[in-house]
Order: structure tokens, then C-alpha cells, then sequence
């Protein structure tokens, strides 16, 4: 088994990264956020190719954010994975005094606190800022109800489904196996 390189681990298992995401998105808005969106906005600013097309991709693409990555095959299941993890980690940055929740319109939202925001700053790496850079590119695209983003979301992971990469670079029926199973 010492032949084989060993397996990457996605940085979103990691709870540190995790939380780290979220003082960088929440500390580029002043008011709080429902947690709903911001579950929404953390995850494709992650993933913004889901969402951002035509030119401001290349943008993404000098960021670092890599249009062909594996991990946009799993889009769904990643977001549903993240989404179930999100509660937790506002709890986490809450505990340590980094955010406050707050009740807005009958719906629990949160914002960073002083020290929060102090925190983020400090945040300084290469990823930091293309992650800061996607928040500001997708922003925009957020700026609908809650019913019409959930609509908008789904289409968004559905894009997934097909822009799905041929491990074996072969076309639908290219593939065929002889008598004995090889190809």
C-alpha cells in the first residue's frame, strides 16, 4: 500500500476551514445574515463556477478557482453535506465570540462581532482572497427573495448534473468490451 500517493481530503471536512469561510463571507456584509442565505452564499462562493459564466469565469479562473474540478461533480451532495454542517459552525464561531445571532424578521440570522471581524482580517492567504473576490462576483446574483433563491439554487446544482466529466475522455457509445470484458 506504500505505492499509492495518498488521498487528498477536501478542505471542507475540515472545521477550522470551514469557519474560516464564514468570517470572510460574513465579514463582508454590515447587517446580519439569515442563516439560510448564508448557507446559499458560503457554499457556491466556494464553488462560484455554478453560478458565474461568460467572462467573469476568467475572472475566477486568475482567482484560482478551477472551472473542471472533480469536486463540481458532487455539487448536490456537497451542498446538502455543507448545509447540514452550517448550524454547528455558526455555534462554533458564536462560542468563541466571533458571531452573534440575532432574530430578523421571525428568521434566526447572524453577524460577526468586533472580535469576529478583527479575526477575519487576519485572515491572509492566496485562498482568502480569491474567496473574498468570489463573495464580491456573486453577491449580486443573491438579491432575490428566499423562495425565488431556493428556485435559483437548484438550477444552479442541476448545472452540475451536466457539465459531468468523462473520466475516459470517450463519447457516449465509443466504449465497447469484447467477449472477454476488456475494452
Amino acid at each position: 500500500m506504500s505505492d499509492f500517493a495518498p488521498v487528498s481530503i477536501p478542505p471542507e471536512t475540515n472545521g477550522n476551514f470551514r469557519r474560516g469561510q464564514l468570517l470572510l463571507l460574513l465579514s463582508m456584509f454590515t447587517d446580519p445574515l439569515p442563516v439560510d442565505r448564508i448557507g446559499y452564499l458560503e457554499f457556491f462562493a466556494a464553488n462560484p463556477h455554478l453560478v458565474v459564466k461568460d467572462r467573469d469565469a476568467v475572472r475566477l479562473e486568475l482567482a484560482g478557482f478551477n472551472p473542471d474540478a472533480l469536486s463540481y461533480q458532487s455539487a448536490p451532495e456537497r451542498f446538502t453535506n455543507r448545509r447540514s454542517r452550517l448550524r454547528s459552525d455558526l455555534a462554533g464561531l458564536t462560542a468563541w465570540g466571533y458571531a452573534m445571532p440575532r432574530l430578523v424578521d421571525g428568521r434566526v440570522a447572524c453577524e460577526l462581532t468586533d472580535a469576529g471581524r478583527e479575526a477575519a482580517s487576519r485572515l491572509t492567504s492566496l485562498y482568502a482572497d480569491a474567496y473574498r473576490q468570489s463573495v464580491e462576483m456573486i453577491r449580486p446574483l443573491f438579491r432575490l427573495s428566499e423562495t425565488a433563491l431556493a428556485k435559483q439554487a437548484n438550477q444552479w446544482l442541476r448545472l452540475s448534473d451536466e457539465a459531468r466529466i468523462d473520466l475516459l475522455d470517450l463519447e457516449p457509445g465509443q466504449l465497447s468490451f469484447d467477449t472477454n470484458g476488456a475494452s
